[in-house]
């Protein structure tokens, strides 16, 4: 093994008695910045994303999501009216807002129909059981 002098930097598989460079070592005259220029992969990743607690969306801005439903996934707003023809449908009319959300079981969805409450019943009685319907989902058009 070479005696190490000042300006021989020790390269980690020298030390442990390899003659390959170590992983990520870098070489005489290369440089940490140009190695991360090279690299393929962003040195710094931020992002922010929401969190689903005991079913309610929280977001790092604070209580900006909390007053939707249980599994909210979107909104649409309602192009055209829809009269209720069973209970478990909702009565639309054009502009009406419905925050839609997931089926409780997915097997009881059928094609181009959503399930949702309506905005305004949500935010005056936060109470799914009674709020929830289905409704035609060529009726709508999402927002946002």
């Amino acid at each position: 093994m070479a005696e190490l002098g000042p300006a021989q930097p020790a390269d980690a598989s020298e030390v442990a008695g390899g003659t390959q460079p170590a992983a990520g070592a870098v070489e005489p005259g290369e440089t940490a910045a140009s190695e991360a220029a090279s690299s393929s992969l962003p040195a710094v990743v931020v992002e922010t994303f929401s969190a689903a607690v005991n079913g309610t969306v929280e977001s790092s801005s604070g209580a900006a999501r909390l007053d939707l439903p249980p599994g909210f996934m979107f909104k649409v707003q309602a192009q055209h009216d829809y009269t209720a023809t069973d209970t478990d449908e909702l009565q639309l009319q054009a502009g009406d807002v419905v925050l839609v959300i997931p089926f409780q079981n997915p097997e009881e969805q059928d094609e181009g129909w959503l399930m949702g409450v309506k905005e305004s019943d949500w935010n005056q009685h936060k109470e799914l059981e009674k709020c929830r319907g289905v409704f035609p989902e060529n009726f709508t058009e999402r927002v946002q």
